[in-house]
């Protein structure tokens, strides 16, 4: 038991990326007190270099959703307006979800965010 702050949202922000991404979830196990476990201890799947229709994931989108995921709180994004922020930044532009995907997570980390002040 941890309060729930902003670095919970930016957490499974990265779930949600890392889905989008991949086409699968960063942790599996067949029981829920073994999936508890993995993703307590154990650090997530690698994120493929390609998408399942093949498009290429750039290695600085990777490592902004690796870092979404980390166990430490204080290691991840800092709010989910920074989070937005980095997938903003130009080195980040050919993220390649479809960008009515990626506009609608963006709006809405935005938007969450800001319900946390």
């Amino acid at each position: 038991g941890h309060e729930v702050d902003p670095h919970t949202d930016v957490w499974a922000a990265g779930v949600v990326l890392y889905e989008l991404l991949s086409g699968q979830v960063p942790f599996t196990a067949p029981s829920f007190v073994e999936l508890a476990m993995q993703i307590r201890e154990q650090p997530p799947k690698p994120l493929p270099r390609r998408t399942p229709r093949g498009e290429r994931i750039p290695p600085s989108v990777a490592a902004v959703v690796t870092r979404c995921l980390e166990k430490k709180p204080g290691d991840r994004f800092k709010s989910m307006e920074a989070l937005a922020e980095a997938l903003r930044t130009p080195r980040h532009r050919r993220v390649v979800v479809p960008r009515r995907w990626l506009a609608a997570a963006v709006s809405g980390m935005t938007w969450r965010a800001a319900s946390w002040k």
